[in-house]
């Protein structure tokens, strides 16, 4: 999705989308990096919140855009001894009386993404054919 976003639907190189002003990406706190690293897919250095309780990442995909997603993926930084173990993937609509976020995947002590560089991990999601303009991750 966010690769689509950036490239135009494939019709031209790779650009961050948050920096062209296409998505807005958000952090609830910033203890390192700015939030267009979130949605970026260069080392340009470290991305992450504060170490707080319910500290979350967020992508707002624009006006005139939702996704009812069947799958994520994360890749976290090249730092090898912090990586998510307990987070939410959440959604809300774009509606202006949309609920508040819904929970979309928990993870609990989830340990896919490895004390290595660059760890990946990919998951399916049940939406349940519901569209969202807002992704968010949430610790808890």
């Amino acid at each position: 999705m966010l690769h689509s976003i950036g490239t135009d639907h494939g019709t031209k190189a790779w650009s961050n989308p948050h920096t062209d002003g296409k998505v807005v990406a958000a952090m609830s706190s910033v203890e390192q990096g700015e939030p267009f690293k979130f949605v970026g897919r260069s080392d340009d250095g470290f991305c992450r919140t504060d170490n707080q309780p319910n500290s979350w990442m967020s992508v707002d995909l624009g006006e005139g855009r939702a996704v009812d997603p069947t799958h994520y993926c994360l890749r976290t930084d090249s730092h090898t001894q912090t990586k998510p173990r307990n987070w939410t993937l959440e959604g809300k609509a774009a509606d202006a009386g949309a609920e508040d976020w819904q929970q979309l995947r928990r993870h609990d002590n989830d340990a896919t993404m490895a004390a290595q560089n660059y760890s990946l991990g990919a998951w399916p999601v049940d939406a349940g054919g519901r569209a969202f303009r807002h992704l968010r991750i949430r610790q808890h």
